[in-house]
């Protein structure tokens, strides 16, 4: 039988995994997608690639998480930017928030320019596009 985590391991466990993937996004940011090794986020986090691994078994886990992580920020200012509005109003503000621009994020926007363009060079990081999407959506 296996241990479950305690609340305080698992929240331990949590900012470890969040440490890493923030140390790959600002690597990326700073370096391009091919700058941002795992053993550039061990510099960055000063973690053993050992403890890397153990949180994310690949780079492209890392990856995957890092996509997740860019979508869950537009997420969460469009939720704050909704928040409180109801019916009409926050239907049109929503149609408004996705088509003004109000969203851009620079950070975000050059990291995701660097994964679309690295998609474009390499048909790993294209399948994984793919893959992490398909989960996404269902299909």
């Amino acid at each position: 039988m296996t241990e479950s985590k305690s609340p305080r391991q698992a929240r331990a466990g949590s900012g470890k995994r969040e440490l890493i993937v923030q140390a790959f996004l600002d690597a990326m940011h700073e370096l391009g997608i091919d700058g941002a090794s795992m053993g550039e986020v061990g510099q960055r986090t000063g973690l053993d690639r050992s403890t890397i691994h153990y949180y994310f078994r690949t780079r492209d886990e890392l990856l995957n998480e890092a996509a997740a992580a860019i979508t869950r920020s537009y997420i969460e200012k469009r939720d704050q930017d909704i928040a409180g509005l109801s019916g009409p109003d926050r239907l049109r503000r929503t149609v408004t928030y996705m088509f003004s621009g109000e969203a851009h994020q620079p950070y975000y926007s050059r990291l995701i320019d660097e994964l679309s363009a690295a998609g474009n060079r390499s048909p790993d990081i294209n399948r994984l596009g793919r893959r992490y999407r398909q989960r996404q959506t269902g299909r």
